[in-house]
């Protein structure tokens, strides 16, 4: 069985990227952690101005422990923190959250 044996989706506040980002290069130092929110941008409405950011990734126990303690614990006010174990996918997360992927190809 693999180790990365976790799906996790997190939503934060767009203006906790820098530290979620900060959090995320300590429990992922050697593969880009530091890089980890910013990319997916949300609103309510799908435009801009963008109110929260998004990743998805796998997780070992490790990463999950740390995602458990410091998100789910509320080191990031306003992290919603989701696994795909207990029954999410990411249009649920996208509905539980009533936020929409905002396309900024389009823009």
């Amino acid at each position: 069985m693999s180790q990365w044996k976790y799906r996790c989706y997190v939503i934060i506040p767009i203006a906790a990227t820098a530290a979620a980002n900060a959090l995320a290069a300590q429990l992922d130092p050697d593969t880009g952690g530091d890089k980890t929110f910013g990319d997916v941008k949300l609103s309510a409405s799908g435009q801009l101005p963008a109110t929260h950011t998004a990743c998805s990734t796998m997780l070992k126990d490790t990463g999950k422990a740390g995602v458990d303690q410091y998100l789910s614990g509320g080191a990031i006010p306003g992290a919603k923190v989701y696994y795909e174990a207990d029954g999410w996918d990411w249009p649920k997360v996208l509905t539980d959250t009533a936020l929409k992927v905002i396309n900024t190809e389009q823009l």
